[in-house]
């Protein structure tokens, strides 16, 4: 989601209720370097596992 510029944050807390599993990856937007280890690049991890929650 953070490719596409929405908010992932947003779409869990909008959404959630559709969503059974939710599969996070952690990636460097601006460099495009890949997946990275989980809260080590731009994605609001924490953000997203509190929404889900």
């Amino acid at each position: 989601m953070h490719y596409t510029g929405r908010d992932p944050v947003e779409l869990i807390e909008t959404y959630g209720d559709r969503m059974s599993l939710i599969y996070m990856k952690d990636s460097d937007a601006e460099r495009n370097e890949g997946f990275r280890e989980i809260g080590e690049r731009d994605g609001d991890i924490p953000g997203c596992a509190e929404a889900a929650r």
